[in-house]
């Protein structure tokens, strides 16, 4: 199940811009696409769409998070916003992390900049966070990555916090979570799988650095 690898109780939340904290409309325009091709010729988001079958999806994620539950029995549990900010890169750029999270050294939290409680559209439900999300992802090679919040009575195995990225390929948008290693093209079931209460989101560059003892 989703929820006992999006974070246990042993997972850190992350460094916000202005404190510590223990844990596991938008303002970007359309993102250039590799060498300016156009749909079908195929680019990144084409290589995270499930339903195009010329694409791997899995080998894609494999290499900017291979320490997904999804590619190995020895995963890591604390680097939901690292493995989301990597795939936005990706997305973005092209670029891949330099270096693989271990779980035998995960850092203690991650400093996200910016901070969540700064992006433009913070602590929606979900039925205005996705009227927004897909306003700001209305065209193929456009992005946004959220943060989805249980609440702090949530249940004792699970994190506050989640990340992941919510991309258009093609006019429909697919969820893409590289903590887990998957990706899936109805975000609402993904979602729904979650078990949130509000998410804030924003198109903007995430970026989550390592905050070690």
């Amino acid at each position: 199940m989703l929820q006992r690898h999006a974070g246990n109780a042993a997972v850190g939340r992350l460094l916000r811009s202005r404190r510590l904290l223990q844990r596991d409309d938008l303002d970007q325009a359309p993102v250039p696409l590799d060498g300016g091709k156009q749909a079908g010729a195929g680019d990144r988001f084409d290589s995270l769409d499930p339903s195009n079958a010329a694409s791997s999806p899995a080998g894609v994620l494999g290499k900017i998070n291979p320490a997904a539950p999804a590619f190995t029995k020895y995963p890591c549990t604390q680097n939901c916003p690292a493995a989301a900010s990597a795939a936005q890169a990706y997305l973005l750029s092209g670029a891949m992390p330099s270096s693989a999270c271990s779980p035998l050294n995960e850092p203690k939290g991650y400093e996200i900049s910016p901070g969540p409680e700064s992006w433009t559209a913070t602590g929606k439900g979900w039925a205005d966070a996705w009227k927004g999300i897909q306003a700001a992802t209305a065209t193929h090679g456009t992005q946004v990555i959220v943060e989805a919040d249980r609440g702090s009575n949530k249940p004792d195995n699970l994190t506050q916090w989640h990340y992941f990225v919510v991309m258009n390929a093609h006019g429909h948008r697919v969820a893409v979570d590289a903590f887990l290693g998957e990706v899936d093209a109805d975000v609402g079931r993904y979602v729904g799988r979650l078990g949130a209460k509000s998410y804030s989101y924003t198109s903007e560059r995430v970026t989550a650095k390592p905050v070690r003892p």
